[in-house]
């Protein structure tokens, strides 16, 4: 973990939770959690929206390949969120695609 965060820039101003550490690179941020009560580190991988998501793509092959050079066990658990769509008046409307396969 120290490995793909160290070249990361801390934002020890940022309005996270106790215990978490935001970090911030180009288009994307990493909210980081230590590990507690035995329990496993967790990060956080968010785009901040400059550059859409090729730059998060890019951080997570980054924490991809660090864990790689990880010596021990590391487990890896992705958990994606569904995409939304928001209209605004500027734009005309528009309706959000079903997921595939689910119809509609």
């Amino acid at each position: 973990m120290a490995n793909f965060l160290r070249p990361l820039t801390l934002n020890p101003d940022a309005d996270v939770p106790a215990d978490v550490d935001l970090y911030y690179q180009g288009g994307f941020t990493a909210e980081s959690m230590p590990p507690s009560d035995g329990g496993p580190w967790r990060i956080i991988l968010a785009s901040a929206g400059q550059d859409g998501f090729d730059s998060l793509i890019g951080a997570a092959d980054d924490l991809t390949d660090a864990l790689r050079a990880t010596p021990g066990e590391v487990r890896l658990t992705w958990q994606e969120l569904a995409a939304t769509s928001v209209d605004s008046p500027a734009q005309s409307p528009r309706r959000a695609r079903p997921p595939h396969g689910t119809g509609g």
